[in-house]
């Protein structure tokens, strides 16, 4: 796998400004839901701004509706910035098949202000 340039990670990041639901189960077996903002995706996982931290190592179920990415990822990083949390989302399996079409093809990244 090829490294981007002048950057650690396995994979190049694609800006992308756009609204992803993560639900989540809590400790008690509730059912937790989010909206959170997507501020980049790569063919591994993304990177969201959110209101709320979620536990490491969480499982949870996401959905872009407007680049039609949907399924599972886990929690694999937290940052605090003020009173928000940067996520590092690292997909499962089968939603990585989807993220690597949506990177091959950058024009599928719509953001909101495009849709209208």
């Amino acid at each position: 796998m090829q490294k981007a340039k002048n950057n650690n990670r396995r994979h190049f990041r694609f800006h992308y400004l756009g609204p992803v639901r993560v639900f989540w189960d809590d400790a008690e077996g509730r059912t937790k839901y989010l909206q959170v903002l997507c501020l980049d995706i790569s063919e591994n996982g993304l990177r969201v701004d959110s209101n709320e931290s979620l536990p490491m190592n969480t499982r949870v179920s996401l959905r872009a509706d407007l680049i039609e990415l949907a399924g599972t990822a886990i929690v694999r990083h937290i940052h605090g910035q003020g009173s928000r949390f940067i996520l590092g989302l690292e997909l499962s399996p089968a939603l990585m098949e989807q993220a690597l079409e949506l990177t091959r093809n950058p024009a599928l990244l719509r953001t909101p202000t495009q849709m209208s």
